[in-house]
């Protein structure tokens, strides 16, 4: 009767554990995704290097976008993938 005891505990324990393992590979994997970074750029005209205000500035893929400003400066968070 021991012995059923012990590997059912120790079997519980294997299970307990491997849920913990998945729970925080879940969470640092939703966490990496979950983050974003900063772009920040100049739009300029070719010919004298001068900013472009009001230029539309769109991630390709995506509906995430933003215009320069008045110096043609623009600033966009995007996904890190």
């Amino acid at each position: 009767m021991n012995t059923l005891l012990l590997k059912k505990c120790v079997k519980n324990s294997f299970f307990k554990s491997a849920w913990l393992v998945l729970l925080f590979l879940q969470l640092t994997t939703s966490i990496a995704q979950g983050q974003s970074r900063s772009v920040k750029g100049r739009v300029i005209a070719q010919d004298d290097q001068s900013g472009i205000p009001g230029a539309s500035i769109l991630v390709k893929g995506t509906k995430i976008g933003t215009n320069s400003n008045a110096d043609g400066n623009f600033s966009v968070s995007v996904p890190a993938n």
